[in-house]
């Protein structure tokens, strides 16, 4: 686990019985991969849950499949899983928990023997709380979209075409901005 995320999954999860392999805060999952993966060899688990689909995580968990050190896997997918990584992933014992159903369409696609599910959660939701003033008449409702904007699965083009789908009246009294 990279320390920046001791914290939060600390306040939602119990962590009794649970081994956690904690790596440093390195920038790119690669070095966070080598550092854990002495760590990880050393022991057997049932069960290892693992972020992004990402090529830094992927010689981990290839070697750890390989060895028979993981039996059953979970993906936490923020962004699509590509068939090179969905190879080390194939075999029993598999679920990719998605973000939104373009990456679990895609997944399911690559990994046709994973168990597939989407689920979105906004960490910290309770600290987005309403603006306390009132809104200022003829001042906009701004609608933002953050993300890299050329991937699908932000969602930039479903917000432009909904964007554009309203009654002018109401496009009038809104604002969309792309963030990238």
């Amino acid at each position: 686990m990279e320390s920046t995320w001791d914290r939060r999954l600390r306040q939602r999860m119990d962590f009794a019985g649970a081994t956690l392999i904690r790596t440093p805060s390195l920038v790119k999952p690669v070095w966070n991969a080598l550092v854990a993966r002495g760590r990880v060899l050393k022991e057997n688990y049932d069960a290892m849950i693992g972020g992004n689909p990402s090529r830094g995580f992927a010689p981990l968990l290839r070697v750890a499949r390989r060895r028979g050190v993981v039996k059953r896997c979970t993906l936490l997918a923020h962004r699509t899983v590509r068939s090179r990584f969905a190879r080390l992933l194939e075999g029993e014992g598999v679920t990719v928990v998605c973000v939104n159903g373009e990456i679990a369409q895609q997944a399911s696609w690559v990994l046709p023997d994973a168990r597939v599910v989407t689920h979105y959660g906004i960490p910290d939701a309770d600290r987005y709380i309403p603006r306390t003033t009132v809104r200022r008449d003829g001042e906009p409702v701004r609608i933002g979209v953050l993300g890299k904007l050329n991937n699908q699965w932000t969602g930039a083009g479903d917000a432009i075409e909904a964007f554009r789908s309203m009654p002018d009246a109401l496009c009038r009294r809104c604002e969309l901005y792309l963030v990238s």
